[in-house]
């Protein structure tokens, strides 16, 4: 039984406000994950960087006991430098995409809350909609049972 429920408009506007809740839940999930992905490629890129640095100052070490000219020296000197440069740039990089990152988190937390408020108002709205139907057939009910007293006691009177 589709019955009209004076609730119906409402529970129309809620679903879409629910549907655009999750909508943004959806597009902030995303977002997350595109810097979650952005942090770990920072994070590969530094963890070679630092690598690369490492195999730079053994290569200086073995170059110093080696007993190797001053040029060598110099350009391994400077490249380690230049290493640590970029480095250093990678790790504020790194620092950038982490507070990208919290603060993409936040609005995904934010999103999900106004998403979990919509669908309990709406959850609400349905009880509330259930429970008028429910009033409405009893209601119905009860003037059905009146009418059929009200012909039984007409009937008895009748057949007097």
């Amino acid at each position: 039984m589709s019955t009209a429920c004076p609730l119906d408009p409402l529970i129309v506007a809620r679903r879409a406000r629910r549907d655009s809740a999750m909508a943004l839940v959806v597009r902030c999930r995303a977002v997350v994950d595109a810097q979650v992905g952005e942090c770990a490629r920072i994070q590969a890129r530094l963890d070679a960087l630092e690598g690369e640095r490492v195999a730079c100052h053994e290569r200086l070490a073995v170059l110093v006991a080696e007993g190797a000219a001053p040029v060598e020296l110099g350009r391994a000197d400077e490249r380690s430098g230049l290493l640590a440069v970029r480095v250093g740039e990678a790790r504020a990089e790194l620092m950038a995409a982490e507070r990208s990152l919290e603060a993409a988190r936040n609005e995904l937390a934010d999103a999900l809350a106004a998403f979990f408020r919509a669908e309990a108002k709406l959850d609400a709205l349905g009880q509330q909609r259930q429970e008028w139907l429910r009033a409405r057939v009893q209601r119905r009910d009860r003037v059905e049972e009146a009418m059929t007293d009200d012909l039984v006691v007409h009937r008895a009177v009748n057949a007097r």
